[in-house]
């Protein structure tokens, strides 16, 4: 059985500071070297330059700091630099530190390629160190080209998105999406890049149709990158085929003109009924006139036709008997409220 010996050297002596620096020194050079920096800029998904401004979204680690803070963005020509204020730890031995910014760049003067650079400020003497590079592409909205007004008898209703980018492309048809209470939105998803060289930007035209037409009320057009930015919108009133009562014999046709001088036709708001319609204007849940036409034959031998209306518009309301061609206007003048009419006569039941 073997014994351990414990040899007692002498006296422990304190040690001196020189050695205590050295043994520090030491440590800090034998210690795990800290993590290089890891960062990501990326231009944020929200608009083109044309309609909000550029931000960039910077986040990651940055090596050998104690506080990272935001602090400002210079835009240089095609050059942004992002800024961040940073302490450093004095012994520098501090382990990366995470942060997640956005910078709000303002709005930038031309489309096209932006090499955005991360700087880390010291605090203490003003020193900047580069910390990431990214190079992203800021592009002018799209414009999408689509009839100001259509009708839902409209088959099939052509649209276009033209706009810039680097290697422009399309992913799949467009996306039609109905909205319960009538209209809905029609979405192109666009992608830029995968070019086999670098990309420059080029002027870019994408025509689609929609074979089965839309229904009626407002519809919402837009175009969006595959990174969720918003890259044009506009929207179109699809207006319904005009109301036609009494099993199909009476058809009614309103148009309209407002103080702007705008103008346009009267489209059903809700399904009409053997007698009865409404319709609207300027909006599908903005009704304005609601027109009746009641069979009076066994009372007088004639069709009756009444109705009312909420607008001070001019309006012109046009029914028509499609079996004798016979019609019946009723106009109101821009400025006055149009009041409710009845007419006992309007057409003859032969």
């Amino acid at each position: 059985m073997r014994h351990s010996r414990l040899h007692l050297l002498g006296p422990i002596r304190p040690l001196g500071l020189s050695t205590l620096l050295a043994m520090l020194c030491l440590t800090l050079l034998l210690a795990p070297a800290a993590q290089a920096d890891e960062v990501r800029l990326i231009g944020l998904p929200e608009a083109p330059i044309d309609t909000l401004p550029l931000r960039i979204a910077a986040f990651g680690t940055i090596d050998g700091v104690t506080r990272v803070d935001p602090l400002e963005v210079e835009v240089d020509g095609f050059d942004i630099f992002v800024r961040v204020e940073t302490t450093a730890d004095p012994f520098g031995a501090s382990p990366p530190v995470e942060f997640d910014f956005i910078f709000d760049v303002g709005l930038v003067d031309d489309a096209g390629f932006y090499d955005v650079e991360l700087q880390a400020v010291d605090d203490a003497t003003g020193d900047r160190r580069t910390v990431a590079v990214e190079r992203i592409f800021v592009g002018w909205g799209a414009e999408i080209q689509v009839a100001d007004q259509l009708d839902t008898g409209d088959r099939p209703v052509a649209f276009s998105v033209a706009g810039i980018g680097p290697c422009p492309g399309f992913l799949g048809e467009p996306t039609v999406s109905d909205a319960a209470d009538g209209g809905g939105s029609v979405i192109v998803l666009l992608r830029f890049g995968g070019c086999p060289i670098l990309p420059a930007p080029v002027a870019y035209q994408f025509d689609f149709e929609i074979a089965d037409g839309l229904g009626a009320g407002e519809w919402t057009f837009e175009a969006i990158d595959d990174s969720g930015r918003i890259l044009g919108r506009t929207t179109v009133d699809v207006l319904g085929e005009p109301p036609v009562l009494q099993d199909g014999r009476f058809r009614v046709d309103v148009s309209w003109r407002d103080f702007d001088g705008g103008t346009g036709i009267g489209s059903p708001a809700v399904p009409s009924t053997v007698d009865s319609t409404v319709l609207w204007f300027f909006a599908p849940e903005n009704w304005e006139l609601m027109v009746k036409v009641l069979d009076g034959c066994g009372v007088n031998d004639h069709f009756w036709v009444f109705g009312s209306a909420s607008t001070n518009v001019e309006c012109e309301l046009t029914v028509t008997d499609t079996q004798t061609s016979a019609v019946w206007t009723l106009s109101n003048p821009l400025g006055e409220l149009s009041p409710a009419f009845a007419d006992v006569e309007a057409f003859p039941c032969n």
